[in-house]
């Protein structure tokens, strides 16, 4: 007999982080940065396993980190994954960005109310007018905690593009800037439009 789609998500989210998904706590922070997995598991301990994912598991907080690797493809994967857990409670993209806007300078944190669907990975989950946007619910709690840090975030518009050195083209910056597109990055687009598709509440804090 062939496998289900909701088995299959469970032995592959299994496969590639290497724990039962039983253990992945209610709230998870995702990146693909592997400092920032290794900076939580300093500060929380928790129990780490990897496979194709990086996974450090704090139970203490209830709150799970993975680092999924690069690229919009890897980050859909991880987001309908993660549609199956019947706990989840919410999803927090924690990513970098290019800036695009002159007024932003290095160490910038943005919590993006949108995301221009530039790459091509979402089409498959989204109609193309469907706007990429994180769940409103979401994103004050991450507005929230870069202010009880004593930041201000910027919130705006970000770009996702599948494209590697687009900042050698100046007439396509140029054109980000005119549509006062504060920043770039390569899968947000992709976690949002796919996060909306199997109803996941999702927000972001990204750093310049």
């Amino acid at each position: 007999m062939a496998l289900k789609e909701h088995e299959y998500i469970r032995q592959t989210l299994e496969r590639y982080t290497n724990c039962d998904p039983e253990d992945i706590c209610d709230f998870v922070l995702i990146t693909n940065f592997k400092q920032y997995i290794s900076r939580f598991k300093e500060k929380f301990q928790g129990d780490y396993s990897e496979g194709n994912f990086r996974i450090l598991r704090a139970k203490d907080i209830n709150c799970t980190m993975i680092d999924y690797g690069i690229g919009s493809p890897q980050a859909a994967l991880l987001i309908n994954c993660l549609a199956y857990l019947d706990k989840l409670k919410a999803v927090i993209v924690l990513g970098m960005c290019g800036g695009i806007d002159d007024t932003l300078e290095i160490g910038d944190f943005i919590v993006p109310s949108a995301a221009i669907r530039g790459e091509g990975t979402s089409r498959h989950y989204l109609p193309s007018e469907f706007p990429a946007i994180p769940t409103s619910s979401v994103n004050p709690f991450c507005i929230g905690a870069v202010r009880k840090i004593g930041l201000i975030p910027r919130c705006g518009i970000v770009y996702t593009t599948d494209r590697r050195l687009w900042e050698f083209d100046v007439e396509f910056v140029t054109y980000l800037r005119q549509q006062r597109i504060l920043a770039i990055d390569m899968e947000l687009a992709t976690l949002f439009s796919v996060a909306y598709n199997y109803e996941v509440p999702i927000g972001s804090v990204m750093l310049i």
